[in-house]
């Protein structure tokens, strides 16, 4: 009886195994990307893609000026069935850095014209989102005392100077922007 247990129990475990080993069909659906407002590298405002259920796939990168995308509208992962997405974007602006004042380019210290480091830099900030980087800029060689400390950048609201951190919430919905460093001295003439 124990022998015919142990039989019986290996032809089981044997047909288990085939049974569970054997390749499941894949599932492949059609997937519908839609740039919603945006435009493939050919120019194309959409494409469908054949996706199959479970494996890895890429898909397709849209552009749209003064947008940056942030995925689609669905998870492709939780389609089970062929289905139309659409990309989804968030307004961004192109920064600009200039490490000088916007009305004075090549400012003197101390009566002689200050050597620097330019530093013109560009970032796209997402509109709504944090600042997540600043440079900062190095003007002079503070070795010989003609140095300027990088104070922050700031932007011009008229003629009012507003200073921007890395703590702040971008909100300036241009295309194009320009920050200004501020500058302080580090001079300082012997008494």
């Amino acid at each position: 009886m124990k022998k015919f247990l142990s039989i019986l129990l290996v032809l089981l475990t044997v047909c288990m195994l085939s049974v569970g080993c054997g390749e499941q069909p894949k599932t492949v659906i059609n997937v519908t990307f839609k740039g919603n407002g945006g435009t493939l590298k050919d120019g194309s405002t959409e494409i469908t893609m054949q996706v199959t259920i479970g494996e890895d796939f890429v898909a397709p990168a849209f552009e749209r000026y003064g947008y940056a995308q942030e995925g689609f509208d669905k998870s492709v992962a939780s389609l089970t069935a062929d289905a139309t997405i659409n990309a989804k974007w968030v307004k961004t602006s192109h920064v600009n850095f200039y490490a000088t004042y916007p009305d004075n380019p090549n400012p003197w210290v101390g009566g002689t014209k200050v050597e620097y480091e330019r530093t013109n830099e560009s970032k796209i900030y997402k509109v709504g989102r944090r600042v997540d980087y600043l440079p900062t800029p190095k003007w002079g060689d503070s070795e010989y005392g003609t140095a300027l400390i990088f104070k922050y950048w700031f932007y011009l609201d008229g003629e009012t100077e507003v200073q921007v951190s890395t703590e702040d919430i971008w909100t300036i919905e241009d295309d194009e922007f320009e920050l200004y460093a501020k500058w302080s001295s580090s001079y300082s003439p012997e008494v």
